[in-house]
């Protein structure tokens, strides 16, 4: 069985709207998680915008990850603007999670950030 950490974030000046939108996405979450037999080991929220890595929630979850020998399989968010929306940045977090064999993985397909992450790459060769 798989085991997974969750990643929550939602941007809302509304505080009822704010945490309707993180109940939504751990809902979402948790019957994936269901669904495909992966074991839930931790949640992350954050309410900060994804424009970079600087959050409360991310920052405090990372810093605990490289200090651990004991890491999940996956870490799981919803679709890929709820980790982040800033290209350079998710590759370099993605390249750090990767050495140490995590993935990351949004449970919905989001086919434009996955164009955008070729079209980088092709560059880059």
């Amino acid at each position: 069985m798989k085991i997974a950490d969750l990643y929550i974030r939602a941007r809302c000046d509304d505080p009822a709207r704010q945490k309707l939108m993180e109940q939504l996405q751990e809902k979402e979450l948790e019957e994936y998680c269901i669904a495909n037999n992966i074991k839930i080991r931790a949640k992350v929220i954050d309410n900060c915008s994804a424009g970079n890595f600087d959050r409360p929630g991310w920052s405090e979850y990372y810093d605990r990850l490289v200090s651990s020998t004991v890491w999940p399989d996956l870490i799981l968010f919803t679709t890929w603007d709820r980790f982040t929306r800033n290209l350079e940045n998710f590759l370099i977090v993605k390249s750090n999670l990767d050495r140490m064999q995590i993935t990351a993985k949004a449970i919905k397909t989001n086919i434009f950030l996955e164009a955008a992450i070729r079209t980088w790459r092709s560059k880059e060769l």
